[in-house]
């Protein structure tokens, strides 16, 4: 067995690159067996889905789609009786015994299989109703938060060239001032106006800064509310791709976890409604 660390196995050119994935696992602490990416776990016969990009999925205006409804047991099993060819009269009395013996047992199974599923797609509907409301609600705030970001860059752009143009003028009657110190023709008088005068330029060029960065605050604010809401329904989008392929019955790919789940989460979790 070669007892050299993995990380110099694998950096060695000689060495096949095409590591087991086993061994890899091993060296980094970690048991059991490795399953790639995007593939159901074995436990699980149906095939992995990835969940849709946000892109890939409307939240708005959508309802949960029913399942196609499912073949009752009865008539499952009353047709398999009835495609019997029986080669006697006992057989035939058998089949039409077994007929009227099944007819309460399997309808009550078919009733109550039919109830549970119709539970389930109404807690299911009321989740996916739930999600599209509330996606729905942030999505048609984005408009006026859109008019207000460009606002707010408008002022932003107007504060800064004013937050330039004092600073500029200040520079100007510093470096000013500065040579009329080594002029001896100066008057007294002269020297107090230009003092006047800078002190007046250095507290517009600070007022100006102040209004920038308070310009630069609210801009900061709201693309953030704009992120925040964009986040949401990113994650409103995947719940709903969730709920749809529960509700087809299709395993899918989890992002965040790397496995195949059948999600619950519409017993679990409340939507908010908004953002502050």
């Amino acid at each position: 067995m070669n007892h050299r660390p993995l990380i110099e196995r694998l950096s060695n050119p000689r060495n096949n690159l095409a590591v087991d994935s086993d061994t890899v696992a091993a060296a980094l602490g970690f048991g059991g067996a490795v399953h790639q990416p995007n593939v159901a776990l074995p436990d699980n016969p149906s095939p992995a889905r990835q969940v849709a990009n946000s892109s890939e999925f409307s939240i708005i205006d959508t309802k949960a789609k029913r399942p196609q409804p499912k073949s009752s047991l009865f008539s499952i099993v009353n047709a398999r009786l009835q495609s019997l060819t029986p080669l006697s009269q006992e057989q035939q009395k058998q089949i039409s015994k077994m007929q009227a013996r099944i007819i309460p047992e399997l309808t009550q199974i078919d009733s109550f299989i039919a109830e549970v599923d119709e539970a389930r797609f109404i807690a299911i509907e009321v989740r996916w109703e739930e999600v599209r409301a509330a996606g729905r609600k942030l999505s048609d705030s984005m408009p006026a938060l859109q008019s207000e970001l460009a606002t707010a860059r408008g002022y932003c752009n107007a504060s800064e060239g004013l937050k330039a143009r004092t600073q500029g003028t200040a520079e100007q009657l510093f470096h000013a001032r500065l040579a009329m110190n080594k002029s001896a023709w100066v008057s007294k008088a002269e020297l107090q106006s230009a003092d006047q005068k800078l002190e007046k330029a250095k507290s517009a060029a600070v007022e100006a800064k102040q209004k920038w960065l308070s310009d630069v605050r609210r801009m900061a604010v709201v693309e953030s509310k704009i992120a925040s809401i964009n986040a949401t329904l990113e994650s409103y989008q995947a719940e709903l791709q969730r709920l749809s392929l529960e509700l087809s019955g299709e395993a899918n790919y989890d992002n965040e976890f790397g496995l195949s789940s059948e999600p619950k989460f519409y017993r679990e979790e409340q939507v908010s409604g908004g953002q502050q």
